[in-house]
């Protein structure tokens, strides 16, 4: 809500030079937010964000929720933009706090201020200037000095108006004591697309760690210059008021995340759907993830059923598979739903769950992330759009919008055609599968990044639910070793040759068409084995096959 203040009624406790007192409070407007719980009869802290912007229509986004479970109300002084002088903006910024202070129940030692770019500047000067009445700020993506500092990360941008980090120099020495003893310092820096990144780690390294401030630093890859998400903003309270950060466990990263893209694993599989009819059709992508129960299922989304209903999923679809796009290897068959439709209403996925747990898998499963994803979490999306040829592509994106409908938006890097990647895994940079893929926005805002849309897997793991009778498929058998004190050697393996693999793989293709009484296309997949690798014992199989195919299968290519 956007408030007016009339009359200041308490007076401000000291001025500083540095200030412009001389506001109207019959003209000027702040944007102002209660979180719904307040109540006169507690004590809340106040958040005062000056914006870069001259009017700022509402809080950052995301920071309400953070804010709401601090108790902390947010203002913010309209006009107050970064084509306004500093001095001025400084009283606004105190007027907002002294104001907010006369009118709800504030507690004096939780009065912050947070600011972005040009904000951070007025922020640290908060620090320097108004100690008295700030007990902390915020600064993202911007930070000053009261003298130079060593230059190892930044230097001077073209449209900088004072020298390298010297926007505090006319602080004297009273303001420096006073800004060391009872102000924190918390900075937040953004990842190599903020272009301010090398200055505010020289300005914090060489002059506020040097100097002996009470401060810390968070590095936020993932963001670029930006508004921090509230996933920063968290850890940013969290130091103010000497909240231990939260113990978390998370995975060790897989090996193979290491390497470059066209390197990782298939995570991403192709959904084949046989109707009722028997007609075949191609639809999206999927994935198979694990349960921690330790049941497989496939996730993809929902959409791909085109006009059927997920309700009528057994009587329309005769089965469903899920493969690798070059169909070289295993498909997975999947029988059944495993998930509550009324509870997943909102959600535009489709989870399938495969009877048979012992079945071997055209893909490692995926462990699942159980934990809800943030706004700058850093993910990844696993690809094939229908243009490209059995060819994962990785795309590295930022969750940056989490919707009230449980759909969170996020931006990858670089553009491509959408076309075939609904339903694609988005795993975390834990190597977990975080979210499946729904769609993309329709209006692109920001050029060079495609904006998708996906559902969290914590949000999914909520609507899962499992038919009765499957039940995770025991643990591998511990391999047998031969004792130490044994002198029997254990029998070498003999590795298959590379055409005895491909000879395997094609006979279990077959076998998957045969499954699906897509008998035409597994004849001629099995006389191709034949013809290909006629001494392997793949090829032998394959003979028997054919002999006990129907006698009406007959071969697409004499069509």
């Amino acid at each position: 809500m956007i408030v007016k203040f009339h009359l200041l009624s308490s007076p401000i406790p000291t001025k500083n030079p540095h200030i412009d007192y001389n506001i109207d409070l019959n003209e000027d407007r702040f944007l102002m937010r209660l979180p719904p719980s307040y109540t006169p009869d507690k004590k809340y802290g106040l958040l005062v964000f000056i914006s870069p912007d001259t009017d700022e229509q509402q809080p950052p986004r995301g920071w309400n929720e953070a804010l709401d479970r601090r108790n902390i109300i947010f203002i913010s002084p309209l006009k107050a933009g970064d084509d306004v002088e500093a001095n001025r903006r400084l009283g606004l910024a105190i007027y907002a706090a002294m104001c907010t202070k006369d009118r709800w129940n504030i507690d004096p030692k939780r009065i912050y201020a947070a600011g972005f770019s040009g904000g951070a500047s007025i922020v640290g000067q908060l620090g320097f200037y108004a100690p008295d009445i700030f007990t902390a700020g915020i600064q993202i993506c911007g930070a000053d000095f009261y003298k130079p500092v060593p230059q190892a990360q930044g230097k001077p941008l073209t449209d900088d108006k004072v020298p390298y980090g010297l926007g505090l120099a006319d602080a004297v020495p009273a303001d420096i004591d006073a800004a060391k003893r009872n102000f924190k310092f918390t900075f937040i820096v953004g990842g190599k697309d903020d272009q301010r990144r090398g200055q505010v780690l020289d300005i914090v390294n060489g002059g506020y760690a040097k100097e002996g401030f009470n401060f810390t630093l968070i590095d936020a890859p993932t963001m670029g210059h930006e508004i921090c998400p509230p996933k920063r903003l968290n850890q940013a309270i969290d130091f103010i008021e000497n909240i231990p950060p939260a113990a978390t466990t998370r995975p060790t990263p897989p090996t193979w995340m290491a390497k470059p893209f066209d390197q990782w694993p298939q995570l991403r599989l192709t959904n084949q759907l046989t109707y009722s009819n028997d007609s075949v059709g191609y639809a999206g992508s999927a994935s198979l993830f694990r349960m921690p129960s330790g049941v497989v299922l496939a996730g993809t989304a929902r959409h791909v059923l085109g006009d059927t209903k997920p309700q009528d999923f057994s009587s329309a679809i005769k089965s469903w598979v899920v493969f690798d796009r070059d169909e070289s290897g295993d498909g997975a068959r999947m029988d059944r739903l495993a998930m509550d439709l009324e509870a997943a209403a909102k959600l535009d996925i489709l989870i399938l769950c495969p009877t048979n747990q012992r079945q071997r898998w055209p893909m490692t499963p995926l462990p699942v992330r159980t934990d809800p994803l943030e706004i700058g979490d850093a993910v990844y999306l696993c690809a094939i759009p229908s243009d490209e040829k059995s060819r994962q592509t990785v795309y590295r994106g930022v969750i940056v919008n989490v919707r009230d409908d449980k759909n969170l938006d996020y931006n990858v890097e670089g553009t491509f055609k959408t076309t075939g990647c609904s339903g694609a895994p988005v795993i975390d940079e834990y190597g977990q599968l975080a979210a499946i893929n729904t769609g993309h926005l329709l209006e692109q805002t920001l050029p060079g990044k495609m904006q998708l849309t996906c559902a969290a897997t914590s949000d999914i793991l909520s609507v899962i639910k499992l038919p009765p009778d499957v039940k995770a498929a025991p643990p591998p058998a511990p391999v047998a070793r031969v004792p130490a004190t044994s002198n029997t050697a254990p029998a070498a393996a003999v590795a298959a040759s590379p055409s005895d693999q491909k000879a395997d793989a094609a006979l279990r293709a077959a076998q998957l068409y045969v499954d699906n009484k897509m008998y035409a296309m597994a004849k001629t997949k099995l006389q191709n084995l034949i013809k290909a690798y006629p001494a392997s014992e793949a090829a032998k199989k394959a003979k028997g096959m054919l002999a006990h195919l129907p006698d009406d299968a007959p071969n697409p290519e004499s069509q």
